[in-house]
């Protein structure tokens, strides 16, 4: 049986478009865990959001939006520190109206999926 511990959880957010300063990026990160008896295994789902209007917009070449870039990755370790699994993902947030970005109640959420080998972690 599988036990899951969040202290080990890293979650990596790597912006491909600057945030406005190095403290104005806030994220909220959670998990939820799913064991499966039918082949004694653990699904887990690696949640979080950020606002949108702290994500650094450009423009693209159509003139039609702004973008900002986000990489996020989610590594799980054992109780030894050694790395078990990943995932990661890569998505553009988009925005026709800038006006819209002054908006501080926008958020933009996702999560991440792993289904690791049985250990304890």
């Amino acid at each position: 049986m599988k036990r899951f511990c969040p202290a080990i959880l890293i979650l990596t957010l790597t912006l491909s478009i600057p945030v406005l300063s190095a403290d104005s990026l806030t994220v909220q990160a959670g998990y939820a865990a799913f064991y499966d008896l039918s082949d004694n295994s653990t699904y887990v789902e690696f949640y979080y959001g950020l606002y949108r209007h702290q994500l650094g917009f450009i423009g693209s070449d159509t003139l039609n939006y702004v973008y900002a870039g986000v990489f996020v990755s989610v590594r799980l370790f054992d109780e030894s520190g050694t790395a078990i699994d990943s995932a990661s993902t890569y998505f553009l947030a988009q925005v026709k109206d800038t006006l819209e970005l002054s908006r501080t109640d926008v958020r933009l959420f996702d999560y991440l999926p792993i289904k690791p080998a049985p250990g304890k972690y």
